[in-house]
């Protein structure tokens, strides 16, 4: 899936730079690109994207470069893979997860 992401962000980076040289060999300069500001938010929502993966990425590289056990995942047992998405569950006293909401078991009394 990371890869799909990846060509479309690539693909979007490079979309926006043929954008900005076919305006630059049109009027001549590159403030031509900007006189628009639907420009603004596409460079806006690609300078996003990339952060992200930048940020996934490196995210990645340091827990597997760093040794240290995630804190949830499918290893430790406090989540539930469904189609794609993690769902948390966090575990019981009895070291089952949990399928339902707590229910609290406080009751407030007036003095």
């Amino acid at each position: 899936m990371e890869i799909i992401l990846v060509l479309g962000v690539a693909w979007s980076v490079y979309e926006e730079l043929m954008d900005v040289v076919d305006t630059k060999k049109r009027t001549g300069t590159y403030g031509a690109y900007f006189s628009s500001v639907w420009n603004y938010v596409d460079v806006a929502s690609i300078t996003l994207h990339v952060v992200t993966l930048i940020m996934w990425f490196s995210y990645g590289y340091v827990l597997r470069v760093s040794q240290i056990p995630p804190l949830f995942g499918p290893s430790t047992g406090d989540c539930l893979p469904i189609h794609g998405l993690t769902l948390f569950f966090p575990k019981t006293a009895s070291g089952s997860p949990r399928t339902s909401r707590p229910t609290s078991t406080t009751t407030f009394t007036k003095t």
